[in-house]
């Protein structure tokens, strides 16, 4: 782009030059067509001046958007061939391309483009595990009523004083 604009600038103003210094060459034939002028006209400056602004004016609003449709329409983006990401490595460089709705990951390098693999997309996250008590509950539930357990009232964990006493009283005769 800069480029662009340099070429284009450095034209109009060898373009200017040359008309400064053909003004200044006597010419026989519109010399005798025309009286003399006394001195240089602005004339071309002003419509070189406004061809500028008019060439900047569409390099800068007009040029951008051509190229965005260019890109979408029949560019590189069409048939449904997409660059996700890249990334360089080494001499080469690795591409995400996405291919009618399907990924697959290509190498490029100086002998060419190679195929990695294809990507499947990604399913759902799977679900953590159930716990061992819930996939029991589910076996309990799922068994019929004949066969289930009957439930069982737990004893009482909780033990009274003076069981806790010939508890501890055990223990220390163990312990010396």
């Amino acid at each position: 782009m800069k480029r662009l604009l340099s070429l284009i600038f450095t034209g109009l103003s060898l373009g200017v030059q040359a008309q400064v210094l053909k003004g200044l060459k006597a010419d026989p034939v519109s010399a005798a067509t025309k009286p003399a002028d006394s001195g240089m006209s602005l004339m071309p400056l002003v419509q070189m001046t406004v061809a500028l602004l008019i060439v900047f004016a569409l390099i800068k609003w007009l040029l951008p958007k051509v190229v965005a449709k260019m890109q979408t329409k029949g560019g590189a983006g069409s048939g449904g061939i997409q660059i996700e990401e890249s990334a360089p490595i080494g001499s080469s460089t690795l591409y995400l391309v996405k291919v009618r709705g399907q990924e697959v990951l290509l190498t490029a390098d100086s002998s060419g483009l190679r195929l990695l693999c294809e990507l499947r997309p990604a399913g759902p996250e799977p679900k953590e595990a159930p716990a061992f008590f819930e996939k029991l509950d589910e076996a309990i539930e799922e068994t019929p009523a004949a066969f289930r357990p009957e439930p069982r009232v737990a004893k009482a964990a909780v033990m009274r004083v003076d069981d806790l006493d010939s508890a501890m009283a055990r223990l220390e005769r163990l312990a010396s």
